[in-house]
């Protein structure tokens, strides 16, 4: 099985953005590989601003091989974690972003790395 984390926005391998947020999260400690799983599979539907994913449950579950019920409590450790929010919408459908804690990461990394600072600013 290949890592959930491949092919993030480019089809190829992590794009550059997501990388320090994935370092942080496995250095963090808390995400079990579950969790870490489920946030890849979230991330893959994400835009460049870490924002826009709305993938259901069941998408995520089938892409990690696990159950409907493990992805649920996967995104709730996620939220509560600070990795993601997640948004209810209409029609039961919810958009999922970086959390707080990770968009911290995203400033602190793009004021200390001019590829990313160029590459978010359209440089």
């Amino acid at each position: 099985m290949e890592c959930a984390c491949e092919g993030i926005n480019d089809g190829t391998s992590v794009d550059m953005f997501y990388q320090p947020l994935l370092d942080f999260i496995v250095l963090d400690g808390k995400a079990s590989p579950r969790e870490f799983m489920v946030f890849c599979l979230v991330a893959k539907h994400m835009n460049r601003e870490g924002k826009n994913a709305f993938p259901s449950t069941n998408t995520i579950a089938f892409q990690a091989h696990i159950s409907r019920r493990h992805v649920q409590r996967s995104l709730k450790v996620l939220v509560l974690f600070g990795y993601l929010e997640a948004s209810p919408l209409k029609r039961r459908s919810t958009e999922y972003r970086l959390g707080e804690k990770l968009l911290r990461v995203v400033r602190h990394w793009g004021s200390h790395n001019s590829t990313f600072s160029a590459e978010k600013t359209g440089s």
